[in-house]
Order: structure tokens, then C-alpha cells, then sequence
């Protein structure tokens, strides 16, 4: 630790000191040009010899003396300040960790949802980058230092482009020597400065965009691919999001890529990827195939033809061995009407870690439960009417088929996290309380159990209750339950569900509309803090929280578009 004393004062600051002397010389020539006039007017001297004599001395005492003045006092304060806060006394590797928090601030869920919140995430980076940059000369020097922090290109036409953009986008390669840039792009039309990229295509290994537009995408990936072929990229990350359209079915007219040759360098492109996420995107899916450098893929919106369609996708992802985390949300298949089933080949994934399923209807979801296969990956199954329903390529929707043919599916499948979203609180029930109880034995390794918007009865408390005589089978031990939006019209018959899972239960969590899965506003009416209800939970229950709009619970956070 530094002291604040030392008994033996350094020469420097001897030397220092005593130059401090010449503000006694100051204090004289103050004194001196006070009583100025006074004393010369009385030796004789003439009032314009004077004049001219002040003007002589006045005009290098402002310029100079004041320029040093100001110079001294701010050299002083920047050393004064660099020497006391602790900052200055900081690893560098400290400060980088710290930077990082104070510019990757995580978003609220509703701003992830957001369709722009991309480009307003690279705007407030940017302008926390900006407001660090002035906070100190150390503060200046450790942003300056980080490369990662200067890694994303922004690209976007809702703003206008500034005229040194070309110098922007230099200034950032130029901090991010040695390392990759990631290309941020919101569109709504061609862009027409992408000569400015040209010459760094090879330091790119992410690209996002997001566009309402899929005619969009090949004018972006086209710089990957249309000089001497993907393989000289470097390329790897690849996020596409089509904000606009209908992504039920697509026309010819509607896909990305209109030319064969267009099709098959994109094709190529997917090969050398290790994490792809696509939402609404117009896509000959059935043609792709990946490679093992795949370590991590999301589907969202994708209308992907018949069944028969998927399971060719299916199949062409038998070679990404390395793949850990997957996601299939909201995807579209039909089943035909006239033709058998198509027959499942079980896909061996075995590095699979997680494995996001949301919102398939039953024909799109029995084919994926029947194919993917590893060794151990945890389920994260998102539960909603469609999953009893099966779709044709009419667009008709079936009515709700029996529960014993997914409970049948499940029963083989091992399902960590599920969530039963009604998601309407006008809706229907999807499941009557024998449905659901039945639902609940087929999944007997089960550990979190979500419920959203859910009129929970006495009948449906009954169904979620694990109790001797009441379990017919094996009912799972649950360690997490979370309930949004649910109507306790029986607080009793709640009170008793909660008990009977007191062996193996942890948390438990109440409260309205999560923005991670309901959009809009719900009016719900929560239960007050000082409810009988809620006091009884935070008593009898090893863990309980009240949850707002922010609500994510991690078993669930993957349904985020997340932005890379």
C-alpha cells in the first residue's frame, strides 16, 4: 500500500516546492499594480507613458501567464486524480471485466423481443463506448486497448450514414487487429456502400441481420460468396431475421435465394458454420445440409413444407455430431393428407447439451421427438394447443386428437422443463384435469413445471398434486414451479399441490405476464404482498418469489431471439 507520509521528502518534490515560491513573486506584482498609479503619478510620470507602459506588460500576462496558469492547474488535477482513485491502481484485466459490464448492460426481455432492438443495442454501446472514452485519461487508454469492445460493424439505413463512414469503419478495424468482426445490419432496402466492407471480408466471423425484406439477404451474404467462394471466409456465426411476412407458407417468388447458383453458394455457406439462427426466412430447407463444425442451431418461424420436407432438414443434420444446443421454435410443417407418415430415422446427436422445442403442432413435433437422439440433453418443451393438433398444407388445422398420442412420445423422451401455455386468458383449456394428469405421468423426469394463464381449480390443483392413492404411475419429482397469470379460485386445493411435492421442491414463483412469452398486456389482478396466500408460500416454501414482466426463468430463456 502507498503512504501518505514519508519521512523522507524526494528531490523532485524538494524541487518542486520550492519553485511554488514564485507565487510570493506573483503576490509582490499584485501588491505593486495596485499602488501603481499612486506612486508613479506622484514620482512625475506622465498619465500616457503609463498607459503605454500597462499595455506593454498587460498583453504577454494574458497570453502567456494565462495560458500556463490553466496549463499547471490542469496537468496538476489529471496527475492529482490518477494518483487517488483506485482506479489507476487497477489490473488492466480488471478494468476490461468492468467495461464489459458497464457496456453490455443486458437488456429488459421486452427489448429482446423487440424486432429493432438489435440496432438499438449497437447504438447504446456505442454511446456507453463514447461516455467511458471521456471519463478519465486510464478509462480512455483501457477502452481504446479492447479490440472486442470495437468488433461490431453497424449497418444500418434507418439512420443516416455519417460521411466519414468510410473512416469509421476503419478506425474499427483498426482497433480489432488480430481479431474477428461481427457484421450488424438492419435494412429495409439494398444497401448501396457495401464497397466499404469489401476490403475486410476476410476479418467478418458474424453477420446479423435483421430486414423485412428476403431479398435482402443475398446482396449481404453475397460478399461471402461471390469472389472466390465461402471457403476463403472466415465466417462462422450467422443470425437472419425476416421481420415482415407471413411465415405460414411461402411462394416461389417469396425465397431468398431466386437462382440456382445463388442457392448452392449459400448452401456451401451453412457448411463452414458453427452457429446458425434464422427466423422467417424463405428457405429450401429440405437441401441443406451442415457439417460438424455446427455447435449451435435455432429455427423460429420457419414454415419448412411437408413433413417429409423436415425430415430431409432432419437428416442433413445427422453430420453435426458437435452440435450442443438446438432450438425448433414455432416451425410450420404439413402433414399429408394422402400419403402414410413419413417413417422416422433416429438421429444420433451426441453432444447435445440443450434442446428447445416451442409451440409445433403434433404431426411437426412427433417427427422431431422421434428422430433426435443423444445421450443426455435436457428438454425444454413449450406445451400449447397446437401440440395436440395436427396441420395440413390446406392450412386446416385437425381438431384436438387424443393426449395419449404425444403422451406416448413423451413417455420415451425425457422432458426436463415443461411449460403449459393457454396462451390466452379467453381461451380455452387445452387439457381437461384428467388430460393433464395424464400428461404429468408421462413425463416422470420432469423438474420445472411452468403454468401460464391457467384457471387453476380445485380439479386441476388435484391433477398437479403428487399424493399416494391419487398417483396412478410415476408422477415427477418437481423442483421448480412457476405460475403466470393463473386464476387461484381454490387456495386450498393450491396449498395442497404446493405440499405434496415438499420432498423434492425448491421454488416456487407467482405473478402476471412474462414479456418472454405474452406480448402484449395482460389484465391480471396479482395477489398483494401481504396476502394470506402469498405469506403461506413464503413460509412453508424453501423459496418464493414474486415475478413481474421481466420474468425469464433459465430453463426457459432460450426462447429469446438473442442477438449475439
Amino acid at each position: 500500500m502507498f503512504s501518505v507520509t514519508s519521512p523522507a521528502i524526494c528531490p523532485a518534490i524538494q524541487q518542486w516546492e520550492a519553485s511554488a515560491l514564485a507565487f510570493d513573486a506573483v503576490k509582490k506584482f499584485l501588491e505593486l499594480s495596485i499602488s501603481l498609479e499612486t506612486d508613479s503619478l506622484a514620482d512625475g510620470a506622465h498619465p500616457t507613458y503609463l498607459a503605454t507602459r500597462i499595455d506593454f506588460v498587460l498583453e504577454p500576462l494574458r497570453t502567456t501567464l494565462t495560458q500556463q496558469v490553466s496549463q499547471l492547474h490542469s496537468k496538476l488535477s489529471q496527475m492529482r486524480n490518477m494518483m487517488l482513485p483506485y482506479v489507476h491502481r487497477l489490473p488492466e484485466e480488471v478494468l476490461s471485466r468492468i467495461s464489459m459490464h458497464a457496456i453490455y448492460d443486458p437488456l429488459d426481455l421486452v427489448d429482446h423481443l423487440d424486432p429493432i432492438s438489435m440496432e438499438r443495442c449497437v447504438i447504446n454501446t456505442y454511446r456507453a463506448l463514447h461516455n467511458l472514452l471521456g471519463v478519465c485519461t486510464r478509462w480512455r487508454k483501457a477502452i481504446l486497448g479492447q479490440g472486442a469492445l470495437w468488433s461490431f460493424v453497424p449497418l444500418f439505413d434507418r439512420l443516416e450514414l455519417p460521411v466519414d463512414f468510410k473512416s469509421t469503419t476503419e478506425f474499427i478495424v483498426d482497433k480489432t487487429t488480430g481479431m474477428g468482426l461481427h457484421l450488424t445490419a438492419d435494412l429495409r432496402n439494398a444497401p448501396n456502400n457495401l464497397s466499404v466492407f469489401s476490403r475486410y471480408i476476410s476479418r467478418f466471423d458474424a453477420i446479423t441481420l435483421v430486414t423485412p425484406s428476403a431479398h435482402i439477404i443475398p446482396d449481404i451474404l453475397g460478399m461471402f460468396t461471390s469472389q472466390n467462394g465461402p471457403e476463403t471466409s472466415a465466417l462462422s456465426c450467422l443470425s437472419v431475421y425476416r421481420t415482415h411476412g407471413d411465415f405460414n407458407w411461402f411462394y416461389r417468388e417469396d425465397y431468398a435465394f431466386q437462382s440456382i447458383s445463388e442457392a448452392k453458394s449459400f448452401n456451401q455457406l451453412v457448411k463452414q458454420m458453427s452457429l446458425i439462427q434464422m427466423r422467417n426466412v424463405p428457405l429450401y430447407w429440405s437441401e441443406l445440409t451442415f457439417s460438424n463444425r455446427l455447435t449451435r442451431l435455432c429455427l423460429q418461424e420457419v414454415n419448412l413444407g411437408y413433413d417429409t420436407d423436415f425430415g430431409h432438414l432432419l437428416n442433413g443434420l445427422s453430420s453435426a455430431i458437435q452440435l450442443r444446443e438446438l432450438k425448433f421454435i414455432k416451425l410450420r410443417t404439413a402433414k399429408p393428407e394422402s400419403f402414410p407418415d413419413p417413417t422416422p430415422s433416429q438421429i444420433w446427436l451426441p453432444h447435445l447439451q440443450s434442446f428447445l422445442v416451442q409451440d409445433l403442432h403434433l404431426n411437426t413435433l412427433r417427427l422431431l421427438l422421434l428422430n433426435i437422439k443423444s445421450r443426455s440433453h435436457r428438454l425444454s418443451l413449450v406445451f400449447t394447443r397446437q401440440s395436440i393438433r395436427f396441420l395440413f398444407r390446406s392450412g386446416v388445422v385437425s381438431r384436438d386428437n387424443d393426449i395419449s398420442i404425444i403422451c406416448e412420445l413423451l413417455e420415451s423422451t425425457p422432458v426436463h422443463a415443461l411449460l403449459l401455455d393457454v396462451e390466452s386468458l379467453d381461451a380455452d383449456y387445452i387439457l381437461s384435469p384428467r388430460e393433464l394428469r395424464q400428461l404429468m405421468v408421462s413425463v416422470p423426469s420432469l423438474e420445472t413445471l411452468w403454468v401460464n394463464m391457467w384457471d387453476l381449480d380445485d380439479r386441476y390443483c388435484e391433477a398437479l398434486q403428487s399424493a399416494g392413492e391419487l398417483s396412478h404411475g410415476t408422477f415427477p419429482s418437481l423442483v421448480n414451479l412457476y405460475f403466470t397469470c393463473v386464476d387461484l379460485s381454490h387456495p386450498m386445493a393450491f396449498k395442497n399441490m404446493v405440499n405434496s411435492h415438499s420432498d423434492s421442491l425448491r421454488l416456487v414463483t407467482l405473478g402476471g405476464s412474462s414479456g418472454l412469452i405474452t406480448r402484449g398486456k395482460v389484465h391480471w389482478i396479482s395477489p398483494q404482498g401481504d396476502s394470506e396466500l402469498v405469506t403461506w408460500l413464503r413460509e412453508n416454501v424453501p423459496k418464493f418469489k414474486k415475478t413481474g414482466r421481466n420474468f425469464g426463468p433459465p430453463e426457459f430463456r432460450k426462447i429469446l431471439w438473442e442477438l449475439w
